[in-house]
């Protein structure tokens, strides 16, 4: 099987939702037909550029119908689609654009061939765009090009054809480029539609890793879906109120995914109702999130997890479970194979590929549940890879503490273990924190503690004071 436009449901509507800056909604409707000839005139427009299987492209393109047919006219193709989460090197303002600075990451992913985009302006004004500019071998704009319609049904692209490029997190260690194959990723998003139904709003795509086949290509797929919307307001405060118009016309969204668990809370802090739409995270879901599905602000919020390595969905929490907590997970199907080693490991056995991948996850076997035990290796914060040892050396070499993370609250707390420490080092690990994270990584508490009253035997308790920096209240935040 294949990723081809013929996986797609060819009932349903997709809408571009533009947010003008009057503040109204600009809604333009399409059929598959519109999708269809779009992904011809990019075919062509590949081809022409001198496109052959194997080469790879960047989408350097706005959530749109335009974003969609790119993704197909490559994957029919057999040119390969490439994430690049974080193109910026190191410098002093890393979400600003610096000539020649690119991430580590960026680099393993070269040579890639195409940047495509639709039109210049956004192309150059985006920080992202413009550094991919630099990198990529050839940066195609659409519209700088003549139109060519004509229908375009070559297909170059065979199973074990590559459809999908990314890394791996490489906090541990140096990252490795990851690869999936059209029949893994076609067999897996046929599986995931199974999940979405009526109306699904997409505000994120192509931006993490493998997460693709979560969210954005089942909802093409999906025999139930009726309508997708491409929201373009990433600001919480618009995207609520995007929803408040779009209600108004009478349209309720089923289905919304955020990309960072952090634009969940903002969205929380929006009035507004949306009875029938289902949230999605690939972070964890919070405790003080369920009281809004009790209060039928939102139907359910649904935890997806997997990796990289595994794309997803491997397993699945639901706030409206009878029983839920915040780290307790359990399987969609037998899609995926799993197995808890003697460790407590998860190890995931992946269909098509035959192979069993490490996770570096932790988890222990409840019944049908799965209570997750955290990560040795790896820690994730609002969705972002942590880079613990940088932070934890530049507090050791100032004084005695300790960086408490607290991935059931996305939080980070520093502990210092003197009481005569100034807290300057704090708000200096906050400040370099903030500027490698682009603000998704900051301090959220610190205190005063004496180590004496946290140690379990020799060591110091971690859960300990997790549980104390949870139950402080408005103490030794940083502004």
């Amino acid at each position: 099987m294949l990723i081809t436009r013929e996986i797609i449901n060819k009932n349903i509507r997709f809408h571009n939702v533009h947010v003008t800056l009057d503040g109204k909604i600009d809604l333009r409707s399409f059929t598959y037909d519109d999708l269809s000839k779009m992904i011809d005139r990019y075919k062509n427009l590949l081809l022409a550029n001198g496109a052959k299987p194997g080469y790879s492209a960047v989408i350097g393109e706005q959530i749109s119908l335009s974003q969609t047919a790119f993704v197909f006219a490559c994957a029919e193709l057999g040119v390969n689609v490439t994430i690049i989460d974080q193109p910026h090197g190191k410098n002093p303002r890393p979400n600003m654009y610096v000539p020649g600075s690119i991430s580590t990451k960026l680099k393993l992913m070269l040579p890639i061939t195409y940047l495509l985009s639709v039109g210049r302006e956004y192309t150059v004004n985006n920080d992202k765009t413009r550094i991919l500019m630099d990198v990529c071998r050839r940066t195609i704009i659409a519209d700088e090009f003549t139109a060519d319609f004509t229908p375009n049904d070559k297909i170059l692209a065979k199973p074990d054809t590559i459809f999908l490029r990314c890394t791996s997190s490489g906090t541990t260690g140096t990252p490795k480029v990851l690869e999936h194959t059209h029949e893994f990723m076609s067999e897996l998003v046929k599986r995931n539609s199974k999940m979405f139904y009526g109306k699904m709003g997409v505000i994120a795509n192509l931006n993490h890793g493998s997460s693709p086949a979560t969210f954005f290509l089942p909802g093409l797929v999906a025999e139930n879906i009726t309508d997708l919307f491409h929201i373009q307001a990433l600001i919480p405060s618009k995207l609520s109120s995007t929803l408040t118009q779009l209600r108004e016309k009478d349209i309720h969204m089923n289905h919304i995914m955020f990309p960072y668990s952090t634009m969940i809370d903002e969205f929380f802090s929006y009035e507004g109702n949306n009875s029938e739409c289902i949230l999605y995270t690939l972070s964890v879901i919070k405790q003080e999130w369920v009281e809004h599905t009790k209060t039928k602000k939102i139907k359910d919020i649904v935890s997806i997890f997997g990796t990289n390595e595994t794309s997803g969905t491997v397993m699945i929490n639901q706030a409206t479970d009878h029983d839920f907590s915040e780290n307790t997970y359990k399987k969609l199907d037998d899609f995926y194979g799993i197995h808890i080693t003697e460790k407590n490991e998860l190890e995931v056995g992946m269909p098509i590929y035959n192979k069993m991948v490490p996770t570096g996850d932790a988890f222990a076997k409840h019944g049908d549940k799965f209570l997750h035990l955290g990560r040795s290796n790896l820690y994730r914060i609002n969705d972002l890879e942590l880079d613990l040892n940088k932070y934890t050396a530049m507090l050791k070499k100032e004084c005695r503490g300790d960086i408490i993370i607290d991935t059931n609250k996305n939080s980070i707390y520093i502990v210092l273990w003197d009481n005569n420490i100034n807290d300057r080092i704090v708000k200096d690990i906050d400040r370099v924190m903030r500027e490698d994270s682009g603000d998704l990584h900051f301090i959220s508490k610190y205190d005063y503690l004496a180590e004496s009253e946290f140690l379990t035997g020799v060591k110091v308790d971690r859960q300990l004071i997790r549980e104390h920096f949870r139950n402080m209240v408005n103490q030794n935040t940083l502004p």
